[in-house]
């Protein structure tokens, strides 16, 4: 941490700054020019990086040189078992936030419900966990974007669909969230509403639809997948731009930013200890809190803040 601290500072960057948080940091550049050509147009770009994704090194040509050159590629005959070993240890971790999930859920409703996980591998998950697998034959299904199938007419649940990502920490009662107007597609706010007024943009980690109402967002992100993508930052965009006439927002004080709200904007330098992370400020609890949501730094499994310690559990 002290290294990164140091090199912030000799880039220019204030370790106090609140934007690194939003990804404004720059750590590389590519110089267009040189690399496509005065007149390349971004759909020209992207096809020449599309048709390289077989990297086998990255090398600086400004400054001190610094070459990394990767022990496999996708000549490789293994390589896709080489990847499933090395992420091993990821879908462990994965596995836990699942089953905590599980049991911050039970530990906080009254209301009947099932609880399925929508993976593409289940390993170290609890018995008693529904899995839904991503299909395998959709291959923009990735990343953050692969919540939008869950908006898909193939998508095997029927009725009232609350959904949560793993790095939430629920903490009150959320009976409101499977209760309040059923029938309507319900999301978050996003966080960036503690910085601009009236900010109107969905945030996906906590949403709730019934199910076929939004088949309109995946059928139509499913036609022009690679378009969109490249159009939109990620599957909150898409969301609020597709979803607008059907969107509705949870109360801003049912669900929280963890670090942002809970713990405030004047609070933001990260400090660590054997491991663990943490704000000089413990998070402050209000009325009507519900759901913490964590973005960015630190996760749920490394935070040392006792009110995440006496919940994520």
């Amino acid at each position: 941490m002290d290294q990164y601290r140091t090199w912030l500072k000799n880039n220019g960057y204030d370790w106090e700054d609140p934007k690194l948080s939003l990804g404004y940091i720059k750590i590389g550049q590519v110089d267009i020019q040189r690399t496509f050509g005065t007149d390349a147009s971004i759909q020209d770009i992207h096809q020449t990086m599309n048709n390289n994704l077989n990297i086998k090194s990255i090398r600086t040509i400004t400054g001190p040189t610094t070459e990394c050159e990767y022990p496999y590629t996708l000549d490789s005959d293994s390589w896709k078992q080489i990847q499933i070993e090395r992420l091993k240890q990821g879908y462990e971790y994965v596995a836990k936030y699942v089953n905590v999930l599980a049991s911050m859920v039970k530990r906080h409703t009254t209301c009947e419900y099932q609880f399925h996980c929508v993976t593409d591998d289940p390993s170290g998950i609890d018995e008693g966990i529904n899995i839904i697998r991503f299909p395998t034959d959709k291959p923009y299904i990735k990343s953050w974007w692969s919540k939008l199938y869950m908006f898909s007419p193939e998508f095997p649940l029927e009725g009232n669909i609350l959904f949560f990502d793993l790095d939430v920490v629920i903490f009150d009662n959320i009976d409101d969230l499977f209760l309040k107007e059923q029938g309507k597609f319900m999301i978050i706010r996003d966080f960036n509403r503690c910085r601009i007024k009236d900010w109107t943009l969905c945030n996906s980690s906590v949403m709730r639809w019934q199910s076929g109402k939004l088949n309109y967002v995946w059928n139509e992100f499913q036609e022009r997948s690679a378009q969109i993508m490249q159009q939109n930052h990620g599957d909150q965009d898409w969301i609020t731009k597709r979803a607008i006439n059907d969107t509705n927002f949870w109360p801003d004080e049912w669900i929280r930013s963890y670090k942002w709200e809970m713990v405030g904007l004047k609070d933001t330098k990260l400090l660590s200890k054997d491991g663990r992370k943490f704000f000089r400020n413990p998070a402050k609890i209000e009325n009507g809190n519900k759901v913490a949501v964590f973005h960015g730094n630190p996760n749920p499994m490394e935070c040392a803040d006792q009110f995440v310690e006496d919940n994520w559990k």
